[in-house]
């Protein structure tokens, strides 16, 4: 049990906790499963440890996982009361404010008894709609691991983007790793990389690192294929070239008539590089995401031939293609081109580089 002495080292940690700080978060938790904080128990040690893992703790997340299959079997023995609440908080050295967020951390604590899980999923669920942004967070949590709640990968999306439209920064960190892996809404590197660099620009350490993975994830997809825009941001920058999350890259539509393919296999549609008039004039007629993104640099294009205009497709072919004349011209205005004029020269010098990252996987870290 606590000391009431402020600066006991119980006092110190519940305090840190208090704070959100991962560590301290974990062991309070790990306090809590050993029995060594009478009341407090599993209710309060599982919001803490989600908190921590939401936050990097690799620690937290093991012992999260650990405790996933039991979580669906047990219930919650301990007797719950505000007035242990504010015992702790006296404990803790901390005023009135930071009590409320202990509070929010924890599944209903203003119930008196919590022994199934799906009455703490219901406590979650009340606040959550009352516009708690902590119990929406830890909802979405609920509906994600199927604790108290039926599996449901769209309310546990709903529920962290939620919390992360409050400026809840594991809300935001978690929205991103939702569209940065296709999790309960279309995959989407664009949402992915805004919600993480709301939470990175509030210190959120697993947010910056994903933020990272998936700048590098979409850089590598995009040199090796082509990707729709349906989900992705299109953009001009300054010196007119056209840019896909920030990422300089060619655009061209894939569906041709196979009649305008030359026997040389070479067609007489071009790829763009620039915002020139052509793409500026279907860019006005609505009709600028028939095209597709890709900056791949070795000259060849996947194109799937139409036979007719009632859109039988032939089989997908690799053809090259030329620059747009007219994207020539505004790369020229701007230095930009050289002759013989190559792709894969150009990026190299017009591309922005990536930091450099060795720990780069092929998948997001998942957050706890």
């Amino acid at each position: 049990m606590c000391s009431k002495d402020p600066s006991s080292p119980n006092s110190q940690l519940a305090a840190a906790a208090l704070k959100g700080e991962p560590q301290a978060c974990y062991r309070l938790a790990c306090l809590c499963l050993e029995g060594a904080l009478p009341p407090y128990g599993l209710d309060l040690a599982l919001p803490l440890l989600e908190r921590a893992a939401a936050r990097g703790h690799a620690g937290a997340k093991k012992k999260l996982l650990e405790l996933a299959a039991t979580l669906r079997r047990i219930g919650v023995s301990q007797a719950e009361s505000s007035s242990s609440l504010r015992e702790l908080m006296h404990r803790a050295g901390e005023d009135g404010a930071a009590g409320q967020r202990l509070s929010s951390l924890r599944p209903g604590g203003d119930v008196r008894s919590v022994r199934r899980l799906e009455l703490t999923a219901n406590c979650y669920r009340s606040a959550a709609e009352n516009g708690d942004a902590t119990a929406q967070f830890a909802l979405a949590h609920c509906f994600r691991l199927g604790m108290g709640v039926a599996p449901d990968a769209e309310a546990c999306v709903y529920w962290f983007r939620q919390s992360a439209e409050q400026g809840l920064a594991d809300g935001q960190c978690n929205t991103g790793w939702c569209y940065g892996t296709g999790y309960g809404v279309p995959l989407s590197y664009a949402n992915a990389m805004h919600w993480y660099s709301l939470a990175e620009a509030q210190g959120h350490d697993l947010a910056r690192r994903n933020h990272q993975a998936v700048r590098h994830i979409f850089a590598r997809d995009l040199a090796s294929s082509a990707i729709s825009l349906a989900e992705e941001r299109l953009a001009i920058a300054a010196d007119h070239t056209i840019e896909v999350n920030r990422r300089k890259c060619c655009i061209y539509i894939s569906k041709q008539y196979a009649n305008y393919l030359d026997d040389d296999g070479t067609t007489s549609y071009r790829f763009h590089l620039c915002d020139c008039h052509t793409i500026r004039d279907m860019a006005a007629r609505g009709r600028k995401y028939r095209y597709i993104a890709t900056a791949r640099d070795d000259g060849l294009f996947a194109v799937t031939p139409l036979r007719d205009r009632q859109r039988d497709t032939e089989a997908a072919r690799e053809i090259p293609m030329r620059l747009c004349q007219h994207c020539r011209q505004l790369l020229q205005a701007q230095d930009m081109y050289e002759e013989p004029f190559s792709l894969r020269s150009f990026y190299a010098k017009h591309q922005p580089q990536l930091p450099d990252w060795e720990e780069l996987e092929q998948y997001l870290v998942e957050p706890g």
